[in-house]
């Protein structure tokens, strides 16, 4: 459990400077919308996601969709 938050926290500061390095290599984009910002924000969200397909963990996930209670 503890490696698994050590390695989202790793990735999650990984992908801000990724994303600065980005934004540094691409000079003409508009201020707001940039390709860094949006690696900032999404490749977080992807490695919690991929944590939890290798750990095979989605107890507490959240998102149950019920399939045969919702087919109704």
């Amino acid at each position: 459990m503890k490696k698994s938050i050590f390695l989202f926290i790793a990735l999650a500061l990984l992908s801000g400077w990724l994303g600065l390095a980005v934004d540094m290599a691409i000079p003409d984009q508009p201020d707001e919308q940039t390709l860094g910002m949006d690696i900032w924000l999404v490749l977080p969200f992807l490695s919690g996601i991929a944590i939890r397909l290798f750990r095979r963990d989605w107890k507490d996930f959240g998102i149950k969709p019920r399939l045969r209670e919702n087919i109704r």
